[in-house]
């Protein structure tokens, strides 16, 4: 589910009326729907802590985040970053949405 999401899938496409029993359906849209937000709200909330977080790496002249070695970036961003996988993705301009879940396990 959460690849599918990720990747830009609705709710309403992870599963076709015909598959699952009229009496069934709409508890399970209605779970589905609870689990989606929780996916966004969680996700949200991983993002904007990492982004204040990473406001608060030292910078250069050029207002550039500025370690000088990657040891010191790590030891930021471990103590400061909630999930780490996200502040380096961040550091390092990569995209941080493809992170899969069992790395943001808390």
């Amino acid at each position: 589910m959460w690849e599918h999401l990720s990747s830009g899938g609705t709710i309403a496409s992870l599963v076709k009326r015909e598959d699952v029993p009229d009496e069934f359906h709409h508890w399970l849209q209605h779970w589905l729907q609870e689990v989606a937000l929780d996916f966004y709200d969680r996700r949200q909330g991983i993002v904007t802590q990492a982004k204040l977080a990473m406001e608060g790496c030292p910078r250069d002249d050029v207002k550039k985040v500025y370690f000088p070695t990657r040891g010191e970036q790590a030891a930021y961003i471990q103590a400061n970053v909630a999930i780490p996988a996200v502040g380096f993705a961040m550091l390092d301009g990569r995209d941080y949405d493809i992170i899969e879940p069992e790395t943001c396990a808390s």
